[in-house]
């Protein structure tokens, strides 16, 4: 499972969330094996060597056997009838997770296939318990908006999901549902800039009241309560790829900033990290200039907030290796 996610985040842009976490769960997506798996955070999880096997000394019943209070863990799989379970060859169940309230939210895009006329897929969501009973299945028809590949992206929290499109129009809204499934209503952009791009290029995040979507080839935040209402919209300006990562928590929203310069070659620019407070008003600005010089690199590739402090991630630190800075 670790070389599935490494896989695919390495792989494949845009890159939605195959990792997930709250409390004592984690969830992984793997939709290339058309599964997602429970954790408890006690479970070691599997290292391998992609594609060849298990690295020396590092077995699963090694594993195990060290952490004799861990669970096994529970997989998911589409229901009768849903993508590859369907008889469909697409597998795309399990590349957007998220968990909240005790329900996992597994995002399927192509969940009934490729439209034959238009080349583009109906798509939902499905919401499991931590058990892995299937509770509900969500299709975008039951919100009349067919064959634009929502639940490219989900996210969950406040009691709210919000599941965002793969394509056509439709990726100018999000669209807001409760956290059983039912549909509250369409969030859209406050601005008239064309096209959006809500939730498909950037990340989108639930936490203490507020719904925060990034646009980062708009360089665009866009904040929002719990029911959808517009709070702000923070605009940044070209090349600076506001929302591609975005964390929130402790009252404040941070996320990742080009500093406006054209990427290089390898996609990397000089970045810092801005943070605001939860109506986007600015708090301050993280350089990476004085940390690390200014040099090539991805600081601000993933940003967390917890417990007073701010990790920031940058994943091209020392050549192939990281670095996380608090």
């Amino acid at each position: 499972l670790n070389s599935e996610v490494h896989y695919l985040t390495w792989q494949e842009k845009p890159k939605p969330r195959v990792l997930a976490m709250e409390r004592d769960f984690i969830v992984v997506g793997s939709p290339r094996l058309n599964r997602v798996d429970i954790f408890d955070a006690g479970y070691p999880i599997w290292h391998s060597n992609y594609p060849t096997g298990v690295a020396s000394g590092h077995t699963r019943a090694r594993q195990l056997a060290n952490c004799p209070n861990s669970k096994i863990p529970i997989t998911l799989t589409p229901p009768s009838g849903v993508g590859y379970n369907g008889g469909g060859s697409w597998q795309y169940f399990g590349k957007a997770v998220a968990i909240h309230n005790s329900r996992v939210i597994v995002g399927d895009y192509l969940m009934d296939g490729l439209d034959s006329a238009t080349g583009i897929g109906d798509g939902g969501f499905l919401i499991y318990d931590l058990q892995g009973n299937h509770i509900r299945t969500v299709r975008e028809y039951t919100q009349a908006g067919l064959g634009y590949g929502m639940g490219f992206q989900v996210a969950a929290g406040c009691g709210r999901i919000i599941a965002s499109y793969s394509t056509g129009t439709h990726t100018n809204k999000v669209v807001l549902f409760d956290i059983e499934g039912n549909y509250i209503g369409d969030i859209k952009p406050k601005g008239s800039t064309t096209p959006v791009e809500m939730g498909r290029e950037g990340d989108m995040v639930i936490a203490e009241n507020r719904i925060v979507i990034g646009d980062p080839y708009k360089a665009v935040v866009r904040i929002y309560d719990i029911d959808g209402k517009g709070i702000n919209e923070l605009i940044g300006t070209q090349y600076q790829m506001w929302g591609r990562k975005i964390a929130v928590g402790c009252g404040r929203i941070a996320f990742g900033s080009n500093k406006g310069t054209l990427p290089g070659s390898t996609g990397n620019s000089n970045f810092e990290v801005r943070i605001f407070d939860l109506n986007g008003n600015p708090i301050n600005v993280i350089d990476q200039d004085p940390i690390i010089g200014n040099v090539f690199q991805a600081f601000g590739s993933d940003i967390a907030i917890a417990h007073g402090y701010i990790f920031i991630g940058n994943e091209h630190a020392r050549s192939d290796a990281g670095n996380i800075y608090v």
